[in-house]
């Protein structure tokens, strides 16, 4: 389900506000695509354990009449625990704005979007970068399993404009990585979304403009959302940090002699399955009214990553933007 399903309606918990958590709900998927994507399942509990698929490759074998297998395939308890963390924060409103002019309500539901929206480029950061300490998500990045990342050379690939045999060969090697990446999540379907940085997407369409589509689609709240894919396969922008500055897919990793590198993530969401979230109430907004001179309304939801199927998540090192 989707954390907007996960959230509908009041859970009745003391102070909750419907109507604002609906307005932050909107503000947050505009402001974070992904959660138009991401599969989340409620729970009960400080942490969740799945069995995990195992991984059973290198099995198969022929035999004679009456004789066994030599080498059966044994399944092992294979798991994996996430643990809940929150993810919000509070917002204070003076009501002394009332007192000059200002609509109380108004100013109250404009500034709880933005701080929405704030709260969605953090969680969009944790879900990708989260490194599983103190409060931390554990994110995809730290999920990663060995074998399961694509690096196109040693020193990374630069993606060039132009149109001589270098650039040429930059460009179909780089689309040729991403349709490895969506080919390299196995499993009963291919990915679900590819995540990349917006200058990055911007240099494919550039490139190979044929190869992408654009199109609209409805999220769950009826907005119509642009949406660009590639072989049939959303592509999500990585977008910024909380501070709206700071990529959250930046230039910035090192592969081999080269230190400004960013990374493509192919991800194949599922309920409980592959690539996942787990919450328990989903999102909150909570209105409890006064704090000394001030309206208080705070923004919070339990969450993490959880990886069912290590084969449902891929990554592309190693990209860089020639000039």
């Amino acid at each position: 389900m989707l954390l907007a399903q996960i959230t509908a309606g009041d859970n009745g918990t003391f102070g909750n506000n419907p109507a604002l958590k609906q307005a932050v709900l909107a503000a947050m998927q505009e402001q974070a695509p992904l959660l138009n994507h991401a599969q989340w399942y409620a729970m009960t509990g400080n942490a969740d354990t799945i069995r995990k698929t195992d991984n059973l490759a290198g099995y198969g074998e022929n035999r004679a009449v009456g004789t066994d297998f030599v080498a059966p395939a044994a399944s092992a308890d294979n798991t994996a625990q996430s643990d809940l963390r929150i993810i919000g924060g509070v917002l204070t409103t003076d009501q002394a704005l009332e007192r000059r002019g200002v609509s109380g309500k108004s100013k109250v539901m404009s500034d709880i979007k933005s701080f929405g929206k704030s709260v969605a480029r953090h969680w969009m950061d944790q879900f990708i970068n989260g490194d599983n300490t103190g409060q931390n998500y554990k994110g995809i990045k730290q999920w990663i399993t060995a074998g399961r990342t694509i690096t196109p050379a040693t020193d990374g690939i630069q993606i060039a404009y132009g149109n001589s045999d270098t650039a040429k060969k930059s460009q179909q090697r780089f689309t040729d990585l991403l349709e490895q990446a969506c080919e390299y999540v196995g499993g009963p379907g291919p990915s679900t979304v590819l995540v990349m940085d917006g200058e990055l997407l911007v240099r494919l369409k550039t490139i190979a403009r044929d190869a992408f589509q654009t199109t609209t689609i409805l999220d769950y709240f009826g907005n119509n959302v642009p949406l660009t894919t590639f072989g049939g396969i959303p592509i999500i922008r990585g977008g910024y940090k909380k501070d709206n500055t700071t990529k959250v897919l930046a230039f910035n990793e090192t592969v081999g002699a080269s230190s400004d590198c960013s990374s493509i993530y192919a991800i194949r969401f599922g309920e409980r399955a592959d690539v996942t979230l787990l919450t328990n109430l989903g999102l909150e907004v909570k209105s409890p009214g006064m704090t000394g001179q001030s309206y208080k309304n705070t923004i919070e939801f339990d969450g993490n990553v959880a990886v069912e199927n290590d084969t449902a998540l891929a990554r592309i090192v190693g990209l860089r933007l020639a000039p």
